[in-house]
Parts: structure tokens; sequence; C-alpha cells
């Protein structure tokens, strides 16, 4: 730490994460001509020891430090029995050509630490200054000044292995899906029961996935025919609700899990995946698994070839997606308890464990719960890691988002996962 009274100081800024990953912050105060005014700037460096996410990170921090002022100075000016009214704020985010970035942020506030406002920076809050512009005003006009910012590399294997588990709304044709399930279901599918179980009220009464393809079925949409197949056609009556990898699913959307087995489902390459948004003014739509489209008329005309609905959900309190595989025609094989399985849950708690051990999983707080609904929309020119992780989601709600802790609660329900023991393999066919 480095202090200059009145003047400024400086400090290492490790946000819980190892001093060799901390950045540096620097706070500089300068009485400002006329009296009554302190400007307080805010120098936020280094930020190459964050690593590959150091551009996540400063995209994050650029939010932050706007809300942290904007605290302080109301807080300061309701202790000197002031109103919450304060100047206009800038924040200028600047990086060099090969350099770190970063991030300055001036204000002519007052700091509730230790800052004064008229003449040279004083202790305590009594010298509120002059203030005159609205803070809401600066929430909605402030200056910003914000310059190019190199994306740094991704390196090491977790942007690759997030990517193959990415799903966006314009980019949904998969082949490979992981369902949970529990041991009670294990035994009736080694006794020769069939793959896909749930039914337009398994549970006793309807489910969302049920419900919307009733309403559309009844409605007068371009995929009134379409929901009208999927809801009726007695080979696409049973279904199973799955997802492009485990750990997205592992815990469950609400306080439970689905079970700890986990099954691999493939589709036939000649699969069709319909797309259901019942938000959406056209909620239907059909692709082949190379991502061409495929006209409705086509898909109502040969709704043999469906095998699969990408289900979105991103409207609702808790927004989430999935797969409902519904065709066991168009499934080529599913399998349970093999090398291959454990193989890829060993792979996916290695990934959710090495995050959580990384400064990907130490996000300011603001970052960290930005939902991740807008990355879902379309697949990006570059993304982030954070924008990765936030892509391979199924459900947009605290038990997901890439905290320390909850990385590890992930790490820990994938160990509790069933594996070993007699593998079963089922294909091709119902």
């Amino acid at each position: 730490m480095m202090y200059e009274p009145y003047g400024s100081f400086t400090v290492d800024f490790p946000f819980g994460m190892p001093a060799k990953s901390a950045s540096v912050v620097e706070s500089c105060f300068t009485s400002l001509e006329g009296g009554g005014w302190t400007r307080v700037s805010l120098r936020q460096s280094r930020w190459g020891r964050f690593g590959k996410v150091a551009a996540m990170v400063f995209d994050g921090y650029s939010k932050g430090w706007g809300v942290i002022f904007d605290g302080a100075c109301r807080a300061a000016c309701s202790a000197a029995g002031r109103g919450s009214r304060g100047r206009r704020m800038s924040l200028s985010r600047r990086c060099a050509r090969g350099a770190s970035p970063a991030l300055t942020v001036a204000a002519g506030l007052l700091l509730g630490v230790g800052v004064g406002c008229g003449g040279a920076p004083k202790a305590g809050p009594e010298l509120a200054p002059p203030l005159g512009v609205d803070l809401a005003e600066v929430r909605s006009g402030a200056v910003a000044e914000v310059a190019e910012v190199e994306e740094v590399e991704e390196r090491g294997p977790w942007a690759a292995e997030l990517r193959s588990y990415a799903v966006y709304h314009d980019d949904y044709a998969r082949d490979r899906f992981y369902s949970w399930t529990t041991a009670e279901q294990v035994e009736a599918l080694r006794g020769g029961g069939p793959l896909l179980v749930a039914t337009a009220t398994s549970g006793g009464r309807p489910t969302p996935y049920t419900r919307a393809l009733e309403e559309l079925a009844e409605g007068g949409s371009s995929g009134a025919e379409l929901a009208r197949a999927l809801r009726e056609d007695p080979a696409l009556s049973r279904h199973r609700y799955a997802w492009v990898s485990g750990f997205a699913t592992v815990m469950g959307l609400g306080p439970r899990g689905y079970g700890d087995e986990l099954i691999a489902i493939d589709l036939d390459p000649q699969a069709w995946i319909v797309k259901l948004e019942p938000a959406k003014d056209e909620p239907l739509s059909v692709i082949d698994l190379a991502g061409r489209p495929v006209e409705l008329a086509r898909a109502v005309a040969e709704p043999a070839r469906i095998g699969a609905v990408y289900h979105v959900r991103d409207h609702e309190p808790i927004p989430y997606r999935e797969y409902v595989i519904c065709n066991p025609a168009m499934v080529t094989g599913w399998s349970l308890r093999t090398p291959a399985l454990a193989a890829e849950l060993a792979r996916e708690r290695r990934l959710v464990e090495e995050l959580a051990d990384d400064p990907f999983a130490w996000l300011p707080e603001l970052a960290l719960r930005e939902p991740s609904t807008p990355v879902w929309a379309s697949r990006p020119v570059g993304v982030d890691l954070v924008g990765l992780w936030r892509a391979s989601l199924a459900f947009d709600n605290e038990r997901y988002r890439p905290s320390v802790i909850n990385l590890r609660e992930l790490g820990d329900a994938l160990a509790g996962a069933a594996v070993g023991g007699a593998p079963l393999v089922s294909s091709p066919g119902p």
C-alpha cells in the first residue's frame, strides 16, 4: 500500500484471489478551482495478472465501479444530511495496444471514507459538495469513453471444452444427449422397459412442454399442424428430457436433482429437430442435424423424421431450455454405466473443478449476476470464457452461476454419479 495524505493511495486489489493475481487500484483526490469540489479518480490496472479471464473481469469491473461510486456518494450525502444528488460522472476504459487495459473512473462525487469536498480532501462527510445533478441522470446519461480493448487470448482446454457444450437458439443441432435418471428407472430399463417414459400427464399434471403444444395446436399460428402432430401422433407421445452435458442439469432446476444415473442418447443422422419457443410470434421451426432449415409442411408430412424438440423457456421467472427426445425410432442407441460415460463424467468434473480453482470463478458480483439468456440467443463471432459457460447452461438460476461455491458443488454432484457396475447398451430401434 502507498499513501500520500490528501493526494492519493494505491493498493493491491486481489478480490479474494491469490496475491499474485491482484490488480492495482489507485485513488487520487484533486481540489478543483473555485473550491467546494474534489475530483475523485480511481484507476485499476495490471489486468494481465488475471490471465485468460482478464478481458472478462475487466468488463465486470467497468460496470461495478460506477455503481460503487453511486452508492458511496448516496451514503455519504445521506450521512451529511444532504440530498442524494451528484455531478456528472465519467468512466473511461483505456488499453494501449500490447499493454494491459486500465480502467479509470473519475467523478465529482463524495466517497464516504476519508474524502471531503472543499479544498483539500478532508476526513469525514461533513463537507458534502453543492451537488447539482440528480444521480438518475448520472446513470442514464453518464459520459462514457470506451477505447478498443483487445480480447485476451484464450489458452488451455477450457474454452474448447465449453464451446463443445455451448448451445444457441440459432445453433442447436446436436446428435448426442445426456439425461439424468433414477436407480428405479435403470432397473426398469434393465428389465426391458422403454427409454422414453414421460407422457403428457407424467407427474399428475401437464408439463410446460405439453401445455405449450396444446395451446399451439388449438391456436391459429403457422405451426398449429406441427404442434398437433407432436401432441397426437402415437409415435411421438412419449419422451425423455435431456441436455448436451451432464454438469448443466446435474443439480436440477428446482431443489432436487433428477437422479444419479446418467444415460447417453444418440440420434439418427437423418433426424430432424424442432425448435419450440412459445413466446415467439412464430413459435415452431425445424432443422436437420446439419443445421439446414426444414419446411413446416414437410415436417407435418413426415413426422417420423422428428427426433427431438429444442424447447426454450427464456421468458420464465427462472429461464430454462431443454431437449425433449420424442421419437424412439430416431434413437440409434443409448447407454449407461459404460466406460465412455465414466470418462465423460470425469471430463466434466475436471472441467468445473479446474474452473473453480481459477480466477474465472472470482467474478465481480455484478458480472456474476448477469443473466445467461442474452447469450443463448445467437452464436457470437467471438466470446469470452464466461460467455461460453453461460451458453452451455440449461437453467439460468443461482445454482449454476460460475462462483467458486457453485462450481465446487457441481463437481461434488458429478462425483456422486453412479459409475461402474454392469453397463447397459441398447441399439438400435425403439
